[in-house]
């Protein structure tokens, strides 16, 4: 599960689940419209950004995500 939270108040803005075993890597796009997560069973997640933070910045409620594109899912020897 990654969380979204405010820098302003602390608020929680967003629950993204999709990953079923911990993450062990966020990345956020430059322009701040997708995010990429990285899991311990070698999943890849892409997380649409863009419109969930326009929303809240009118301070709308936490809401979750679209569930993610799985971008690769391979198993390390």
């Amino acid at each position: 599960t990654i969380r979204i939270w405010s820098l302003l108040d602390g608020r929680l803005l967003h629950v993204l689940d999709g990953h079923t075993v911990p993450i062990m890597s966020v990345c956020v796009a430059p322009d701040g419209r997708h995010a990429a997560s990285g899991a311990f069973d070698c999943t890849v997640r892409i997380w649409p950004l863009g419109s969930l933070l326009a929303r809240n910045a009118d301070g709308d409620a936490a809401e979750a995500a679209e569930p993610p594109r799985e971008r690769s899912k391979r198993r390390r020897p």
